[in-house]
């Protein structure tokens, strides 16, 4: 991410937008979770604007569903990828 970091700062922009990012629910262990939660952590530091890609368009990108592999989806009532989400967006809803 520091070359876009480096970008914005170069060409005095007050922001930048990463328009769709996401990861793939049946990522080894909780490799998913904290790809997330870096890539979120950067985009918050940095005042980025953001929008996670299919919250519900596909289930492999889903925060409402597990999967240990993409044979085996299934919902459930919460992840731990979907409380992450609902921690920021509950920062940036003050």
């Amino acid at each position: 991410m520091q070359p876009a970091v480096n970008f914005r700062k170069k060409h005095s922009l007050p922001r930048l937008y990463v328009g769709e990012f996401s990861a793939i629910i049946w990522s080894p262990g909780d490799s998913a979770y904290r790809y997330l939660k870096d890539v979120l952590s950067v985009f918050e530091e940095n005042g980025w604007d953001w929008a996670y890609h299919a919250y519900r368009e596909w289930q492999g990108w889903s925060l409402e569903h597990e999967a240990d592999d993409k044979e085996h989806i299934r919902p459930v009532e919460a992840t731990a990828r979907l409380d992450l989400f609902r921690e920021y967006f509950e920062k940036n809803g003050r």
